[in-house]
């Protein structure tokens, strides 16, 4: 029997974190939290943005060959250019810097409240985001942007570049982490207006439905009301009427004898 969206979220929740860093990163934490208190939502996996340096083996062909490479630098806040040229020297194979923006996977309970996050992921700035269906239904929300960087640094141990365009590369870099982490405030608050709205609607359909209710019961109530002072007339229109009949009836009895 397939598991419902709350025991799903449950089990992803209270199970082992399969990162490689095993945590949440710090910049997006309250992000995080704030998704999942929702119950529409569970995170599935995140990283709040990083500057890496990759070094990849290179074959006897001269091809760069990506499985298996190393990991020489990862950073989630910007990074110091002196630190990041210390991993440069007397390294083999090919190095290559990346900024990765912050991307996160949010499951969905369904089309509409994933519909409703990925419009504001979007107005937020991250505009690479979008959604999966898979074959069993669950639904997944990718919230990512377009603002990444890849630049080879090096090629079988030498450095391809001098070290102006190091430090350039690595301004670069951090200009777009600093505005990776204002896209991420701007994120969290747009989806805290989201949901804040949301709960007001909710809230006020709520509010009208009680209303309705008591309005419902007031009208109930005037119409029984009305029913009981409208059998009163009728009861009290009878006993006049028989009052009459037998004043009648007397009379007639009277000038028969």
């Amino acid at each position: 029997m397939a598991l419902s969206f709350k025991e799903r979220k449950e089990r992803r929740l209270n199970g082992p974190d399969l990162s490689r860093k095993k945590s949440i990163d710090k910049h997006i934490k309250h992000l995080v939290e704030l998704i999942n208190k929702e119950e529409v939502y569970c995170t599935a996996s995140s990283c709040s943005g990083r500057v890496v340096l990759v070094a990849r083996t290179d074959t006897e062909d001269g091809q760069v060959q990506k499985k298996g490479c190393k990991w020489l630098l990862v950073s989630h806040n910007v990074v110091d250019w002196n630190d990041f040229v210390g991993h440069l020297r007397n390294k083999e194979g090919s190095i290559v810097m990346k900024f990765e923006p912050m991307i996160m996977h949010v499951q969905c309970a369904t089309l509409t409240d994933a519909q409703k996050l990925h419009a504001t992921s979007l107005a937020s700035g991250f505009k690479n985001s979008g959604l999966t269906i898979s074959n069993s239904g669950n639904i997944t929300l990718a919230i990512r942007s377009t603002h990444t960087l890849e630049v080879p640094l090096s090629k079988s141990g030498v450095v391809l570049v001098s070290d102006e365009y190091v430090k350039f590369i690595v301004g670069e870099a951090n200009k777009k982490m600093f505005e990776n982490q204002k896209r991420i405030e701007r994120l969290s608050s747009n989806i805290q207006i989201m949901l804040n709205k949301k709960h007001a609607g909710a809230s006020k359909q709520t509010s009208r439905e009680v209303q309705s209710h008591n309005s419902d019961d007031v009208k109930s109530q005037v119409e029984t009301e009305e029913h009981r002072l409208e059998c009163d007339c009728c009861f009290r229109l009878a006993r006049k009427l028989l009052k009459v009949y037998l004043v009648c009836l007397n009379n007639q009895r009277s000038s028969r004898s």
